[in-house]
């Protein structure tokens, strides 16, 4: 039993540390922090010492979750230089089994954060690259996502946190008093607080850094699985984004879902609950509305919303409805383009590009 759950986590581990080989014969440690928004949901140490602990392995995590991880981790590995075609079958094969364990534990109302964890990683796995790659496939794997965090209320989570942001049902998702927004600082009077001013390390404009948030250590249980449901309902907007932007450019009809409803929000961004008691944060001028992950969320929210706009307005609504709402999104962009350009920090060009890229469509 211990051979097999040494097994299970060197190959869940290759989700978190990976490697490949460079042009020069060099071989690079990719970790958690290369991984960006898609796998930055999971706390390895925390989930490591809750796999090998008999008792909180029951409790914590979900059967489905240990398959899901496999798959992707498998597949990751089956590229024509290691597991090659037997590699992909195999993986197909975890993936298989992992949906089924999703599946039943549904039916058996078994449904919890763990079992979110899993979706999100079986849908990750159907937009990657795989013998059986289908759009329908991946709308599916989103449709089970959608449904579990939905009925698992994830999204609201911080619902009594009074830092939280909130957004009534139908207008801009904005965020009020932050950022210059329309007629007010464009920014460039301000700088971001992402690095102490006692950095041994300055930005570096010419780099590409990716940034994931850090995890408390005097965290509790509670307040880790809290940061854990906060990332993974951020990294499944993110996979739904994505999604829904190949749905547009390819005249196909997306999804109505739950995660894509701006007013079904009532949750911290990524990283937030750290940020808000940061020295280098509480210091500068910036808000914790304006991290690089904050910005990013924020802009994926007005994107969807948009979106969803350009499709229903129709010839029912009031003009004036109609001319506050695009004041209001031209102004939630004007922030947001603010934000980013406080930034001189660099921490996360990834995420910054993506961010300017929902703002810019």
């Amino acid at each position: 039993m211990r051979r097999r759950l040494a097994q299970i986590e060197q190959d869940l581990r290759y989700l978190c540390v990976f490697h490949s080989t460079l042009t020069s014969g060099l071989t690079r440690t990719h970790r958690f922090t290369d991984t960006g928004h898609w796998l930055s949901f999971l706390n390895y140490e925390h989930f490591r010492e809750t796999l090998l602990d008999a008792e909180a392995r029951v409790v914590g995590i979900h059967p489905a979750l240990v398959y899901a991880g496999l798959a992707m981790a498998t597949l990751m590995k089956s590229s024509e230089a290691e597991y090659k075609a037997p590699g992909r079958e195999r993986a197909l094969w975890l993936r298989d089994t992992a949906a089924t364990c999703i599946q039943s534990s549904i039916s058996a109302e078994w449904v919890d954060a763990s079992l979110a964890q899993a979706a999100l990683i079986l849908a990750l796995f159907e937009s990657s690259a795989h013998p059986m790659y289908s759009p329908d496939r991946v709308e599916a794997a989103l449709v089970t996502l959608d449904y579990v965090i939905r009925t698992t209320r994830l999204t609201t989570i911080d619902a009594d946190d009074a830092d939280v942001l909130t957004y009534a049902a139908g207008r801009v998702p904005m965020a009020p008093g932050v950022g210059g927004g329309a007629g007010g600082d464009n920014g460039e009077s301000r700088k971001c607080g992402c690095i102490p001013a006692d950095a041994t390390q300055t930005p570096d404009a010419y780099s590409s850094w990716t940034y994931i948030p850090a995890w408390d250590a005097r965290w509790t249980a509670r307040e880790m699985r809290n940061e854990e449901c906060r990332r993974l309902c951020w990294a499944a907007l993110s996979l739904v984004c994505n999604y829904v932007s190949q749905c547009v450019a390819f005249d196909r009809e997306p999804p109505e879902l739950f995660i894509l409803d701006c007013a079904n929000y009532a949750i911290l961004f990524p990283g937030e609950a750290l940020d808000r008691v940061s020295p280098s944060f509480r210091a500068s001028t910036a808000s914790t509305k304006e991290s690089v992950w904050a910005l990013y969320c924020r802009s994926m929210l007005l994107w969807n919303f948009t979106n969803r706009l350009r499709t229903r307005i129709g010839a029912d609504d009031g003009e004036e409805d109609k001319v506050e709402m695009v004041y209001d999104a031209w102004a939630e962009a004007q922030a947001l383009q603010d934000g980013l350009r406080a930034h001189t920090c660099n921490l996360d060009t990834v995420l910054m590009y993506m961010c300017r890229e929902y703002v810019y469509k």
